[in-house]
């Protein structure tokens, strides 16, 4: 019977300790995986806010290419009605025109930044200043004769709507696509 009450004695006196021992086993165990459950998610986070900055700076640079396009455009019109009205030279048009691709160049968006972009934004933007840039040889082949004035003027001015009309295709789709980086 002594061992009996022995065993007993020891088992009623470990009960407390391995309560009080697994209590804090599974406390420390919940305490572990809620500050790593935390953590994972402010690493997650982070990594979603680092590529939201890393889209909206090539986005934002994209943006700036905007501007100096527009500028290009409406230098080369004003250039291309004074050409059609004959107030300057063929020697005048290519020496002023502006080059596109040039311009560009000085906002370029480093290849980082470039897979950042919504799609075919980069190509967009070229076509655009090719387009612009292709239009002053076009131009001069325009006849000279005053029967065809209207012809040229139409065309023109239809080249040029049609490129800002993509222009601005290419301003707002960067531009919303700016604003759901805050999303």
């Amino acid at each position: 019977m002594e061992n009996n009450e022995l065993i007993c004695g020891i088992f009623n006196s470990l009960i407390p300790l391995t309560s009080a021992l697994l209590g804090i086993i599974i406390g420390g165990l919940i305490s572990y995986l809620s500050v790593r459950a935390s953590d994972n998610r402010k690493w997650a986070q982070e990594k979603v806010d680092r590529i939201s900055k890393e889209q909206r700076d090539a986005i934002g640079m994209a943006l700036e290419w905007c501007e100096p396009i527009r500028r290009n455009i409406s230098k080369a019109r004003l250039l291309t009605g004074t050409f059609l009205q004959g107030w300057i030279s063929t020697d005048d048009l290519r020496s002023q025109w502006p080059n596109m691709l040039t311009t560009l160049a000085h906002v370029n968006l480093p290849a980082r930044l470039q897979v950042w972009l919504p799609p075919d934004t980069y190509k967009s933007a070229l076509d655009i200043a090719a387009e612009v840039d292709n239009f002053a040889v076009n131009i001069e082949a325009f006849p000279t004769q005053p029967d065809e004035w209207h012809r040229r003027f139409t065309t023109y001015s239809d080249f040029f709507g049609e490129t800002i009309k993509k222009l601005d295709s290419l301003e707002s789709n960067l531009t919303n696509a700016y604003r759901q980086t805050f999303n």
